[in-house]
């Protein structure tokens, strides 16, 4: 949800469950199948262990990702259906 997408418009990773909105919004090497939580804290412990460049690249998509629900992004898209009706 919302906090999932202000942690990541920051370059927070996220960790989190494949559940809702997060396997499109989160990449997939950071969530974890809801039927196996254990795969959660392996997941957190791989991010640990990334080597600074990785953890770079990493936040730099997260804030890629967060930009495309952007309220900007939210308004363009308004302001195209309504030109489409008019």
């Amino acid at each position: 949800g919302l906090v999932t997408l202000e942690s990541m418009s920051v370059g927070t990773p996220v960790v989190a469950f494949a559940i809702g909105e997060n396997p499109e919004r989160i990449e997939k090497a950071i969530l974890a199948d809801s039927k196996h939580p254990l795969q959660l804290t392996k997941n957190i412990l791989n991010l640990l262990k990334m080597t600074p460049t990785q953890r770079l690249n990493l936040e730099a998509k997260m804030i890629q990702i967060t930009k495309k629900y952007s309220w900007d992004t939210y308004i363009q898209s308004i302001n195209a259906i309504v030109t489409l009706n008019t």
